[in-house]
């Protein structure tokens, strides 16, 4: 993640210039840092411009899951993560609180 950091700036310009429809994507993506700065949000917008610079479809390759611990495991002991080697699987992990869920 820190080689991550200290290419961000660099790929945010090279993204900057691509045109067409993938400058779009791109633009559209990166407007997410106008609404939160965190480091967790540069990193994933950088991630998911780049792969909208390579031609491929963010939606398809990078998943999101806000799951528990419990299914986690689940998850990881029978396998079913592992069925596409391609995908960029992300996972938050979900706590109760007295006043609803929330994730971290």
């Amino acid at each position: 993640m820190q080689q991550l950091d200290h290419h961000s700036l660099q790929l945010m310009r090279i993204f900057r210039r691509k045109g067409g429809a993938a400058g779009k994507k791109i633009k559209n993506i990166m407007a997410d840092l106008d609404k939160d700065d965190a480091i967790e949000t540069k990193r994933a917008c950088v991630l998911k411009a780049l792969v909208v610079y390579l031609n491929e479809d963010p939606e398809t390759l990078i998943k999101e899951y806000i799951v528990s611990l419990f299914f986690f495991l689940h998850l990881l002991s029978t396998h079913l993560i592992f069925e596409n080697v391609s995908n960029v699987y992300i996972f938050r992990r979900v706590y109760k609180q007295m006043n609803g869920t929330k994730n971290f």
